[in-house]
């Protein structure tokens, strides 16, 4: 929020806002969800690309590879249908990103994910408030929100 008022001068606009919610990890990895790294580097680039509006290969190499954290994929027909990472922080561990085509597979993904850390351990997920599927997503699951970050431009 402290930098709102500088972008606005420069011409952004606030389009959304993140909240970050907090669970706990732990429970079963569930069916076909992958250690992303069983999946081609090109499928992952290919799917974020679409996902996130712009290719960022460099980025994803970094991410994908990420020791200490684990990053899983799920596949349909062949295709990614989904991705996502956790990794430790300060206080626990967070996801993000986490990208999938659909809630179905966001969920899954989110299951495999809390399952690579201990069932006592907070994880926080970062959600664009707008977005209905993660609204969808966090209601499945006892999830409690933490703070409302800056507008998103």
């Amino acid at each position: 929020m402290e930098q709102q008022a500088f972008y606005e001068r420069r011409g952004f606009v606030a389009v959304y806002r993140n909240v970050r919610w907090r669970t706990d990890g732990g429970g079963e990895r569930p069916a076909g969800v992958l250690d992303l790294s069983a999946v081609p580097f090109a499928a992952i680039a290919a799917f974020d690309a679409t996902a996130f509006g712009a290719p960022r290969e460099r980025f994803l190499a970094i991410w994908a590879d990420r020791p200490p954290g684990h990053a899983l994929a799920c596949a349909r027909d062949g295709e990614v249908a989904g991705y996502g990472v956790i990794r430790p922080c300060r206080v626990g561990a967070k996801v993000g990103p986490l990208f999938a085509d659909d809630e179905e597979t966001a969920d899954a993904l989110l299951k495999g994910l809390l399952a690579t850390v201990a069932p006592d351990t907070e994880v926080f997920v970062d959600m664009p408030a707008p977005n209905a599927g993660a609204f969808e997503l966090r209601t499945r699951r006892a999830m409690e929100p933490v703070f409302r970050d800056r507008p998103h431009v």
